[in-house]
């Protein structure tokens, strides 16, 4: 989705999530997420600007149905960022964003993420449920990664995992868009 700039008359993109990824989970499905981490370094209201976007323009990317299983992980620099995030969020989706399909948002600290790692870190949401990574809604694997498979193509392992090819099929791509 694009905006006009006023001023030069070329497009800009609007939506800037600071990585984008997914995970595919062995004959389950795959995670779809858009990460933004906070460094606090950017104002606390740059983020609501930022969890807006994702609010009006995720579910015109994928759709009233799939944006559901569509995630944004926001990693809050210290607790206190982390709470006026969730707050920011629950005024867009009570206030501007109401009615319309959304993307699961889910937050959790630097620390917290340190101290649990990828796959055993708790996301939380609006309503206070934390789940991991494996408690997630997925996307339908696409029809490459069902046909394909026997191919032999080269499992890549997880780069999170000291064992080799430990979790979900440990297919990992990772993009930073910025």
């Amino acid at each position: 989705m694009f905006l006009f700039d006023r001023e030069t008359g070329k497009k800009k993109i609007r939506l800037r999530p600071g990585a984008v990824g997914t995970y595919v989970f062995s004959g389950a499905g795959r995670l779809l997420f858009h990460l933004e981490a906070d460094m606090a370094s950017a104002s606390i209201w740059r983020m609501q600007d930022q969890l807006l976007d994702y609010g009006e323009i995720l579910y015109q990317i994928w759709g009233t149905e799939q944006v559901k299983n569509i995630h944004v992980f926001v990693m809050a620099a210290n607790s206190e960022r982390m709470r006026h995030m969730l707050s920011l969020w629950r005024h867009l989706v009570e206030g501007m964003l109401l009615g319309k399909p959304l993307p699961n948002v889910w937050f959790m600290t630097h620390e917290e993420f340190l101290m649990g790692g990828p796959f055993y870190s708790r996301w939380t949401n609006l309503g206070n449920e934390t789940v991991t990574l494996r408690d997630l809604p997925l996307l339908p694997l696409n029809r490459e990664q069902k046909v394909l498979s026997w191919l032999g193509k080269r499992q890549r392992c997880s780069p999170f995992l000291p064992s080799p090819c430990g979790e979900g099929s440990g297919e990992v791509s990772v993009q930073n868009p910025r």
